[in-house]
């Protein structure tokens, strides 16, 4: 196997020795460099702000090809969702958890979020794809999984994944009920068998285990577990199981040790979720979004984004370029986006209509508020210079 690196625009013609105890071969090798596109980018990164809910934003950048005249980058442009992944780093071993995020950021669409208590988790399910929980300490306690098992269970139910790591203290995940799990045996320096399940088994048929595996057995009968990583049938080392939308998946790896096959079953498995991932690019619009450019020259490309369809809050995509640049067929550019802008309500004024009220009598009205903004409008108060009209209904601190 050799190799040849072009570095100028030439005929190759050269010959290379190759010295073996019997003689010295002599083989001659020609060919010629092409001249080929290249890619200039005059942003590393794009950022948007919206002020206001039913806004348009713009943003611009160039694409150009620096190479000369004689070539012509073909390009092409196409939005890309992250993948939020959120670490549960709470009574965890640091370096066991330090190997899964080192393997999760080999891939460029995987965001990561690390909360060091597990009720912070709670927080951060609106915006996680993924939920990983590396292996925990002894430390670890039962009953603070227990207090999220709820929002847990809803967060997988509605298309979530959630990712329980191999550990000695395993039992005090599986406090969580709707796990309803055991925990088998360990198998260190096994042969582990695979069955085909695409696509997080993708690559990998059969291997050794390197480290010790602590295997899981998921007692679910309505749907079962699919168990694609077995010693025997009863030891179940990767097991998945679907929980309405999402996945729930046990994976009993360690990661005292990182070798190709579990990296290359976390990737499938992270490859899962992504492909998952609701896609929706509506809100975004790139023009042009393909074309050609000869060398020398530069095409400019504006993006627009409609903050109609975002509530308050900050948000991360990717723009992936394409190009038959050899040096970069693919390359991501980040788009940072933030919407601030405020609550509104639909109408200030009206009148409510009580009808007939008998003497001495209560009558109650119900008050319609519609908040037609892009972020929370807080109640505050209410109020009358009538006495006999109360708002007993409705708290301040509600949120509309």
């Amino acid at each position: 196997m050799v190799q040849y690196e072009a570095k100028q625009i030439k005929n190759i013609q050269d010959s290379i020795f190759i010295s073996t105890t019997d003689s010295l071969l002599s083989l001659c090798y020609s060919g010629w460099v092409l001249e080929a596109p290249s890619l200039t980018l005059s942003e590393d990164s794009l950022t948007a702000l919206s002020l206001d809910c039913q806004d348009t934003v713009d943003f611009e950048f160039y694409i150009g090809n620096d190479a000369s005249s004689a070539t012509t980058l073909r390009w092409s442009l196409v939005p890309q969702n992250y993948l939020n992944v959120v670490m549960v780093n709470a009574q965890v071993f640091a370096t066991l958890a330090g190997n899964i995020e080192d393997v999760l950021e080999e891939n460029p669409l995987i965001q990561i979020r690390k909360v060091n208590t597990v009720q912070d988790v709670v927080s951060q399910l609106s915006w996680a794809d993924v939920v990983i929980f590396p292996p925990v300490t002894s430390n670890a306690i039962s009953s603070n999984y227990q207090n999220i098992e709820t929002a847990l269970q809803g967060f997988v139910a509605k298309g979530g994944t959630m990712v329980v790591m191999g550990s000695p203290n395993i039992s005090k995940i599986l406090s969580i009920d709707f796990m309803n799990a055991t925990v088998g045996s360990n198998h260190s320096n096994q042969l582990m068998s695979v069955t085909s399940v695409p696509p997080y088994t993708n690559g990998v048929t059969s291997f050794t285990a390197q480290n010790t595996p602590y295997s899981l057995i998921f007692n679910h009968v309505k749907p079962p577990a699919q168990h694609i990583v077995t010693k025997t049938a009863n030891d179940h080392i990767y097991s998945i199981m679907d929980l309405e939308d999402g996945k729930l998946i046990y994976f009993g790896f360690n990661f005292a040790q990182v070798y190709d096959e579990i990296k290359l079953l976390l990737h499938n498995l992270m490859k899962d979720a992504y492909d998952r991932k609701p896609v929706d690019f509506s809100w975004l619009s790139l023009a042009p979004s393909q074309g050609f450019i000869s060398g020398g020259d530069s095409t400019q490309i504006v993006g627009q984004i409609l903050s109609s369809s975002f509530h308050n809050g900050s948000y991360d995509f990717n723009i992936e370029l394409s190009t038959n640049d050899p040096t970069h067929l693919t390359t991501l550019l980040p788009l940072h986006y933030e919407l601030q802008a405020k609550g509104e309500l639909a109408s200030g004024s009206g009148c409510i209509d009580l009808g007939e009220v008998p003497y001495n009598a209560r009558t109650i009205a119900a008050i319609s508020l519609e908040n037609i903004g892009c972020a929370d409008l807080l109640l505050q108060s209410m109020s009358s210079t009538d006495t006999s009209l109360s708002a007993w209904a409705t708290l301040p601190g509600v949120r509309i």
